[in-house]
């Protein structure tokens, strides 16, 4: 009788915890990580970033940025990975950095490898601020090393990749620490538009996943 009892009360006990069980959820972790990831409604292909605000029209840019004369990071283009079976995860954002002072400038991707320290900020076509969505793979998290002589009048190209492609009704602002002292964000702007007047190839060794 006794065991009868016990097993009752274990019963009665896995009754009620089942509905919490299948009803509850776990607390989201929340901050600059927290972005949910769902799929976009944005097809594969180069897009032309453009930025059509009162204080800057063009492609989003930073003049002077962190401070140096004659240093513009442009953030010219995004390339959306196509992805089999489903809607695209992946988006790649290419940087350029021009030199327009008379001075070398120099750059290094030592102490700054970490991709996620580059990303976007998202904001949702309600104007909710989403947050912020750090790179996972990096010109400079593949080339730790890497250091860079920027002459007068020239020009270099980096790129970061972040696992979270915008909807197209969301606004984008970069995050963008590479290549040595830059610590720049751009202004809002909507990642997305068609007929760019260049198109690059398509990035090659950038995406670590099966992206095709």
């Amino acid at each position: 009788m006794y065991h009868l009892a016990r097993i009752r009360r274990i019963l009665l006990m896995l009754l009620f915890a089942l509905p919490l069980a299948l009803f509850s959820t776990t607390p989201t972790a929340t901050g600059a990580q927290s972005v949910a990831r769902k799929p976009t409604d944005v097809a594969p292909g180069w897009y032309y970033l453009w930025q059509n605000g009162n204080a800057q029209k063009g492609h989003p840019r930073i003049e002077n940025a962190d401070g140096i004369s004659g240093l513009r990071i442009l953030f010219p283009f995004a390339y959306v990975w196509p992805h089999k079976g489903h809607a695209p995860l992946w988006i790649s954002y290419s940087v350029t950095y021009s030199n327009r002072s008379n001075n070398i400038m120099y750059f290094t991707c030592n102490g700054v490898s970490d991709p996620s320290i580059s990303g976007e900020w998202l904001k949702r076509g309600s104007g909710h601020i989403a947050g912020y969505v750090g790179g996972e793979v990096s010109y400079c998290s593949q080339h730790p090393d890497a250091n860079f002589t920027l002459g007068p009048g020239r020009h270099m190209q980096l790129w970061v990749l972040v696992h979270n492609v915008p909807w197209s009704d969301n606004q984008v602002s970069i995050e963008w620490q590479q290549g040595g002292h830059p610590h720049v964000r751009t202004g809002w702007f909507k990642p997305y538009v068609d007929g760019a007047r260049t198109r690059p190839a398509a990035p090659q060794g950038v995406c670590p996943y099966d992206c095709s």
